[in-house]
């Protein structure tokens, strides 16, 4: 009985503890791209490990695929939103397969390993 009481204490106490975590640790960041007028907007966005960009196609027929295969919406309409949680460091590179020749509709993603503490200086 004793035991029990020890799996369950410890386990309970394990829970107590994510439950006071900083929401980062549990989920990363949601930041959304829209897709309007053949533009990614914002062209150029910065994540970190965990963080999700949200692709919200707001007109028109498009695709948001990376040049490496990572993912892919397929060709989707508007009122379209399609997620992608990145969980690798590095820059992931993507376009619109429909219109990347007449309007060189690309952008990318910077993955940042780490989040910068909040106190350290920007330099």
């Amino acid at each position: 009985m004793k035991r029990l009481f020890l799996k369950i204490g410890w386990g309970a106490a394990a829970v107590a503890l994510l439950a006071f975590a900083p929401a980062e640790a549990k989920a990363g960041r949601v930041i959304e791209v829209h897709v309007v007028n053949n533009v990614f907007e914002p062209e150029f966005v910065e994540i970190y490990l965990g963080d999700t960009v949200r692709w919200v196609f707001d007109q028109g027929q498009h695709t948001a695929t990376s040049v490496d295969g990572e993912f892919d919406t397929g060709l989707v309409d508007p009122g379209t939103v399609f997620e992608y949680r990145f969980t690798g460091s590095g820059q992931y590179d993507y376009y619109c397969t429909v219109h990347i020749d007449c309007c060189n509709m690309e952008g990318s993603i910077y993955v940042l390993p780490y989040r910068r503490p909040k106190n350290l200086p920007d330099h």
